[in-house]
């Protein structure tokens, strides 16, 4: 049975198999009005009940704690919940996980423990970063840009010899694509303040309406030819252009520290005015198509060793179309902790299953339950 892969972005978290996308959608969770839900659901409520949600999880990847979002006590409970989301659609197949570069070893640690708890099967991580480069056949030194909610994500790729390897990472803080969202709510509330006197940033209701119409047109579902509110039976319209739009995406951008060549994820690249105002810099760019990015992460999926959870950070740089070989490749899967399977106490292991803790744990973890101190353990293969 072949692989499943998971592309871990809060912009786009993204399942798909070898011949299609299976699930794609913003990683985001709201509790309004009621129940839990993600994705887009959640989104359509962000204005609505700001304190009701919450999009930061997925790529903080901790257990630290939030205000309850309905029974979501932690960001990790949110990232349990985000992946039970795919969890019908995975089965019971291996799924490659891709990942950004900053992500640490012990983050995957707890990664794994949730995938685990959601009952997914995670065979191994890739860099999605390098993804692109081995998918677009990048045999030199490069600069991947991606795009998440809250941050653009720069990394280094460099050549060494025969290998291209993620040597750093660099991430420019508020300009996700939530932050250019809300660059452009500001704009357009302005227009309306000048215009009509009239703030739709004061109501909710007004807010949600405009951050629906502008997260479309940053998706690329809608044009921005007429954005408008409704409010009170009266019909509002701003008067905005896409070209004033792609100038504050310029403005908020230009901050942003980088050297051609520059390869642009699918996700970037179809960001409204972040392409362009990245070649009016005079930067050389070129874009590493959504097929492209699955396709490097099938070629470095082919180097994970079959009996370890491994990180692929490297592979060979004059490969034809940008192939990997496992000759040339160095893995850090020593250093990855493994799931929990056991909690330990007083010389008895427990399947964890069996005892059922309600947060994520990682190896050398304690928790305590009815009274009784546990160790979190890892057994191989589950046996005791």
């Amino acid at each position: 049975m072949s692989d499943l892969y998971i592309e871990l972005n809060d912009w786009q978290f993204t399942l798909f198999d070898n011949q299609e996308v299976l699930y794609s959608d913003v990683a985001a969770a709201s509790s309004y009005p009621g129940a839990l839900e993600f994705g887009t659901n959640a989104w359509h409520h962000a204005r609505l009940a700001p304190q009701q949600f919450n999009a930061r999880f997925l790529m903080n990847l901790a257990a630290d704690p939030i205000p309850a979002i309905g029974q979501a006590q932690n960001m990790a409970d949110l990232i349990y919940y985000q992946f039970m989301q795919i969890a019908e659609r995975v089965g019971s197949q291996a799924c490659v996980v891709g990942i950004p570069g900053y992500v640490s070893n012990e983050q995957l640690g707890l990664l794994l423990g949730i995938a685990q708890q959601a009952g997914i099967e995670v065979r191994g991580f890739v860099d999605l970063a390098l993804a692109c480069a081995a998918g677009q056949g990048i045999v030199e030194s490069t600069q991947v840009v991606d795009l998440e909610l809250y941050r653009l994500v720069t990394t280094r790729i460099e050549r060494s010899g025969e290998e291209l390897a993620v040597r750093h990472c660099e991430l420019d803080q508020g300009v996700g694509a939530l932050n250019l969202i809300d660059s452009w709510l500001n704009l357009i509330a302005d227009d309306f303040v000048t215009r009509t006197r009239f703030d739709p940033m004061h109501d909710g209701a007004c807010e949600q309406q405009l951050f629906n119409q502008m997260s479309d047109y940053a998706q690329g579902l809608s044009t921005p030819s007429s954005v408008y509110i409704e409010h009170g039976g009266v019909r509002r319209e701003a008067d905005l252009s896409s070209s004033a739009l792609q100038a504050k995406t310029k403005q908020r951008t230009e901050r942003v520290n980088l050297e051609a060549p520059v390869l642009l994820t699918h996700r970037a690249a179809a960001f409204p005015g972040l392409q362009a105002a990245l070649q009016d810099r005079g930067l050389q760019i070129s874009i590493a198509g959504k097929q492209t990015t699955q396709q490097g992460m099938r070629q470095l999926a082919g180097l994970l060793p079959a009996n370890q959870v491994a990180r692929i950070r490297s592979c060979a740089s004059n490969a034809p179309a940008g192939a990997a070989t496992a000759g040339s490749t160095k893995t850090s899967s020593a250093s990855i902790p493994p799931p929990v399977t056991h909690l330990l106490a007083e010389g008895i292991a427990a399947p964890i299953d069996q005892l059922a803790p309600d947060q994520p744990l990682t190896v050398g973890q304690e928790i305590q339950l009815d009274g009784v101190k546990y160790l979190a353990i890892h057994v191989p293969d589950g046996r005791v």
